[in-house]
């Protein structure tokens, strides 16, 4: 599976994380940019329980969700020393076989634990210091990638 980047506007939303349902969720600011969980058009990929949301005819990712419990979180009261990210869009591409509208694809980040930084309230999964190019592609979301793979997601949630 590889990534491309390419500089643009993010997409615009609140990256909330909703203790009652233990859960990451974006809601864009428009609708446009949210074809539906699983809908006709998208499909998921997989870094932990949290699910990348991307369009199958572009490969464009669109937003985080999912199940993410704080109990499995590690937890410091330290900043995370973030690198500017750049604004843009990314594409996946790569994926084995044909993408398929519902479908969910792993990633090397499955086995990552989520390390949360209250000091800066930033929720990392996989590994910051590999990432050569960092891009928000929406709202307070990170995406680090190393030569074309994905290194990391970084997450900024609103805690409610």
């Amino acid at each position: 599976m590889q990534f491309a980047y390419k500089p643009g506007n993010t997409i615009q939303g609140k990256l909330s994380y909703i203790d009652q349902d233990k859960a990451i969720d974006f809601v864009p600011v428009k609708e446009i940019h949210r074809p539906g969980r699983h809908g006709p058009s998208a499909a998921i990929i997989i870094a932990r329980t949290l699910q990348v949301e991307f369009l199958v005819n572009s490969g464009c990712l669109l937003y985080v969700w999912g199940y993410m419990p704080k109990e499995n979180w590690q937890q410091t009261d330290s900043l995370l020393l973030l690198k500017e990210a750049r604004p843009g869009m990314v594409f996946v591409s790569g994926v084995a076989g044909e993408v398929v509208a519902g479908s969910a694809y792993g990633t090397d980040l499955d086995s990552a634990s989520p390390f949360y930084y209250r000091g800066s309230g930033h929720l990392l999964i996989g590994e910051l210091e590999k990432a050569d190019v960092l891009v928000e592609f929406a709202t307070n979301t990170v995406i680090g990638l190393k030569d074309g793979r994905l290194c990391c997601v970084v997450l900024r949630p609103i805690i409610s």
